[in-house]
């Protein structure tokens, strides 16, 4: 789904996509705030949604996504808040690219561990 011009907003119904490992839907005209729902896809191990027009908060349960590895949301300039602690149990998580929002707060040592 990369670089296209897909638009409106990431449907809370991702989540009936229980198998779904790889999602790069980088730089399209997604206009929304990521869906709860979306950590319910504890295959996913490489998500990407960077430089889209997200905004909001992250979800705070992000600790369900346990197989994640690479997590990209660089780029969306509308997302904001601090980081959920649920981040933090990621053991998996090898990149993550956060760039280009509006979070605030620290990143703990603890990531990824």
């Amino acid at each position: 789904l990369h670089a296209n011009i897909f638009s409106g907003t990431i449907s809370p119904q991702i989540s009936s996509l229980k198998l779904l490992e790889y999602l790069d839907a980088k730089e399209n005209l997604f206009w929304s705030t990521i869906p709860d729902t979306i950590t319910s896809l504890e295959n996913m191990y490489h998500l990407n949604l960077a430089q889209n027009y997200l905004h909001g908060n992250l979800p705070l349960n992000m600790s369900n996504l346990k197989s994640l590895e690479i997590f990209d949301l660089g780029g969306n300039a509308g997302l904001n808040g601090s980081l959920p602690s649920s981040l933090y149990e990621l053991s998996q998580l090898q990149q993550l690219d956060l760039h280009g929002n509006m979070l605030s707060g620290s990143i703990s040592d603890e990531i990824g561990q």
